[in-house]
């Protein structure tokens, strides 16, 4: 496995502990996605640790660290920083999770970088339907039914799933109801049928 990113040793999974404290959980989807980059595009970010006590506990990078347990890899890079103490790890490590979080797109150069990638090879997180939607820059219309992209749940949930935001007008709520099975299966969506109805009821009293 090519290594791009500077690091500070290779170690193995085993000579690695994972952060007890880590709020953060990593559903397989997300690690097989991981996993599929890596192997297409070897290492570009390292996992780093703190081995303040000693161990390695890795403080960034536990998706890619169970990405490297299912990709069977032997040897991994590793970034060792230094702490002054636990707080400190810790505060790195949550601050990191959300710092992801909170990171805004701008749509229009997403829209720029799907057009000159190839998307059918290129792993990038996001599923066809979204990609499509993207790139052809989908808008709300009247009288139409608009989809937007999907957008994660509430994180308290830390399912993984996704959810779907519809937009459309109120006299079109007989022509959702026969669909939603499709689109909960083509867009792999688990709170479809709450977030029309939700929607669905704010336009009603509008």
């Amino acid at each position: 496995m090519k290594v791009y990113c500077k690091y500070t040793k290779m170690l193995t999974t085993d000579e690695l502990t994972e952060h007890p404290s880590n709020p953060n959980t990593h559903p397989p989807e997300q690690i097989k996605l991981l996993a599929t980059i890596i192997e297409k595009h070897g290492w570009r970010r390292p996992i780093v640790a703190s081995n303040r006590t000693g161990e390695n506990v890795i403080i960034k990078g536990h998706g890619r660290f169970e990405a490297a347990q299912l990709l069977g890899l032997k040897e991994l890079p590793v970034d060792i920083q230094e702490y002054e103490s636990e707080k400190h790890e810790l505060e790195d490590l949550v601050a990191d999770n959300r710092l992801a979080e909170l990171v805004d797109v701008d749509m229009d150069k997403l829209r720029e970088a799907f057009e000159n990638v190839d998307t059918t090879h290129f792993e990038t997180g996001y599923t066809d339907g979204e990609i499509e939607n993207i790139i052809n820059n989908m808008e709300i219309e009247k009288d139409d039914l608009v989809l937007d992209r999907e957008v994660d749940v509430d994180p308290k949930e830390a399912s993984g799933q996704k959810s779907m935001i519809l937009h459309y007008m109120k006299d079109e709520a007989e022509t959702l109801s026969p669909i939603l099975g499709s689109l909960q299966s083509i867009y792999n969506c688990r709170n479809i049928s709450g977030t029309v109805l939700t929607l669905l009821k704010n336009y009603c009293h509008e």
